[in-house]
């Protein structure tokens, strides 16, 4: 099996940031700097620092409770570089815009995003930075669009999933031209242009979408989301003959888990992709 096609994978189904330790929303910060320049390859942005501690004024309490938060978790966060000795494998991203709704063909709840970024973190003497890692390729969510093809029985070429020359300027417009060409219908209001924070869901209280009904969300997070890499995708595209999705292919995805876990739509951190396992 390569691929967990249920509501345990964080690349389709995201209802809470679980903790600090494995994801960050960068909304939390974007009232004192712009998170998003560094996806395209900007300056890199700090997300913490102990400025932002003891402000004399009303926020004072709440800024040091806001970078014991950013310091704990992006300190863990740096653990990832022992997971790339231990597995070869760089899972660190900013997840940027994010979908959310009921995919057709199954009812399927998703909130994922729809476009990951890699990046890096950048831990100074007081201060806690992140920029983009030129070293990987940004990536359209190939995980989504394999739950999509499933679910909708499509059997067609697999879509390159690299972006390449990325704009900010056009962007949004470009992503949702991908997915509309896939299929995916996802509404969009264009004079929503500011990041927006990423609310948490519990169990029950992820809203009631009728199926096929996607919305953008202009949420970023920062963390792990485990992955192909861009070699083992194309890997995977030559065993799969011509890149079909064919009966092959549908024997490699996990069973469709639509209760989610235990009969609850609950997000479990320590759920990993099965290909991790080849490394």
């Amino acid at each position: 099996k390569l691929v967990n096609i249920s509501r345990s994978n964080r690349l389709l189904y995201m209802p809470k940031i679980p903790s600090a330790k494995e994801s960050f929303d960068l909304f939390l910060i974007s009232h004192r700097s712009d998170p998003i320049p560094p996806l395209f390859g900007q300056k890199k942005v700090v997300l913490a620092t102990p400025n932002m501690r003891g402000a004399d004024n009303k926020k004072a309490e709440a800024l040091d409770a806001l970078y014991d938060e950013v310091k704990e978790g992006l300190v863990e966060i740096r653990n990832i570089n022992r997971i790339i000795r231990e597995k070869g494998q760089n899972d660190l991203y900013v997840g940027y815009p994010f979908i959310e709704g009921c995919l057709p063909g199954e009812k399927f709840n998703v909130r994922a995003p729809l476009v990951l970024f890699p990046v890096e973190l950048i831990r100074d003497t007081d201060s806690i930075s992140f920029r983009s890692d030129e070293s990987r390729d940004v990536v359209f969510n190939s995980t989504l669009i394999l739950a999509y093809f499933k679910f909708n029985k499509v059997n067609k070429v697999l879509p390159e999933n690299t972006l390449d020359d990325v704009k900010r300027d056009s962007f949004i417009n470009t992503v949702l031209e991908y997915y509309k060409e896939i299929g995916f219908n996802i509404e969009y209001d264009p004079l929503n242009k500011d990041l927006t924070k990423f609310e948490n869901y519990l169990a029950d209280e992820f809203p009631k979408y009728p199926s096929g009904e996607l919305h953008l969300k202009l949420n970023a997070v920062i963390g792990r989301f485990p992955t192909y890499s861009n070699s083992i995708q194309k890997d995977f595209d030559k065993i799969v003959n011509g890149q079909m999705v064919n009966p092959l292919l549908d024997e490699l995805l996990v069973n469709i888990d639509s209760d989610g876990v235990d009969g609850k739509d609950v997000f479990d951190p320590s759920k990993e992709f099965i290909e991790s396992e080849l490394m």
